[in-house]
């Protein structure tokens, strides 16, 4: 995938001991970077992302694992790995699971603003520096974009005509 942009994440917590394992309880703050979706300016998207990850040590877990191999708890109940954590040796490593959770924040959209205008069709102007002489002239056979030309053929009852009022 696309690389996350953006400035430092900052993360803040506390580490816990429960018997064996440890708790982190805390929260990351920072902001991703990346081209508006409409007019291309640089849109920034701050996040603030309440973090619980419990550790244990042992051999990391597959996602693909079968469901026979997972670890039972005391009540025999099967544990869920997606929220276990692994770790080998005296250090816990914040970043990968820093890293899965900045996947799950990134916005579906990037906008620099909401009510971003976008670029014109026909110039590519930012429309949100102000109107661009295609906006007040009337697109000719041309200036219709290819792609979205064969519609023409499929619904010939609409017509390119302004409806009169």
């Amino acid at each position: 995938g696309e690389p996350l942009s953006g400035d430092a994440v900052t993360l803040h917590g506390w580490l816990t001991p429960l018997d064996a394992n440890f708790l982190f309880r805390g929260e990351a703050r920072g902001e991703f970077v990346h081209a508006c979706d409409r007019c291309l300016a640089e849109a920034r998207t701050a996040y603030v992302i309440e973090i619980c990850w419990t550790f244990e040590e042992g051999p990391a877990l597959h996602p693909f694992e079968e469901v026979s191999d997972l670890p039972e708890g005391e009540d025999g109940v099967l544990r869920d790995s997606a929220c276990i954590q692994r770790f080998q040796g005296g250090e816990i490593d914040l970043v990968p699971p820093l890293w899965e959770e900045l996947q799950f924040a990134l916005p579906e959209k990037y906008l620099c603003r909401d009510d971003c205008r976008g670029l014109c069709p026909q110039c590519g102007s930012n429309l949100n520096e102000g109107v661009c002489e295609c906006a007040t002239t009337e697109p000719g056979p041309e200036q219709i974009n290819p792609g979205l030309a064969g519609l023409a053929d499929l619904f010939p009852e609409f017509t390119r005509e302004k409806p009169k009022e």
